[in-house]
């Protein structure tokens, strides 16, 4: 998984994904939709945040990861967050603190979650059910940043 960090394609996992930018270091140039933009992503799951970072990786952002209610808390305070897409049933809790968070600050979030039923204050963000491409997650951020 390293390998694409480091500028080469050899081990780049894409879980089944199309690949519709191109490949970092390729010539074109890679796709940059969200260059310049932080994203952070609350999820509990490894494989799905793995795959869902992968992609906003591809498409440019520089992205926190947390996995937990409360290291959510903490990286939803970072001063140059543009937006967040978060599970809401996590293994330390429910999302609604994080929501709540987000929307003091105005930072928008996608809420990537497999509940029907959510605080409320979650109402706020954009729902992208489970189970979603994370190239679908990527392009519900675009359009929350870019409308």
């Amino acid at each position: 998984m390293r390998e694409a960090d480091h500028g080469g394609a050899a081990g780049l996992r894409l879980s089944g994904v199309g690949w519709r930018g191109r490949l970092p270091g390729s010539r074109g140039g890679a796709n940059v939709a969200l260059a310049g933009q932080t994203i952070l992503v609350v999820e509990d799951e490894p494989l799905i945040a793995l795959d869902i970072v992968e992609q906003f990786k591809a498409a440019g952002a520089l992205v926190h990861t947390a996995h937990s209610v409360r290291d959510g808390m903490r990286l939803a305070d970072h001063p140059d967050l543009s937006a967040a897409v978060l599970d809401f049933g996590l293994s330390d809790g429910e999302g609604s603190a994080l929501c709540e968070r987000l929307s003091e600050r105005h930072v928008p979030f996608v809420l990537h979650t497999g509940y029907s039923h959510v605080h409320e204050v979650c109402r706020s963000g954009l729902l992208v059910p489970k189970p979603a491409a994370p190239e679908d997650v990527v392009k519900a951020v675009e359009k929350l940043l870019h409308g």
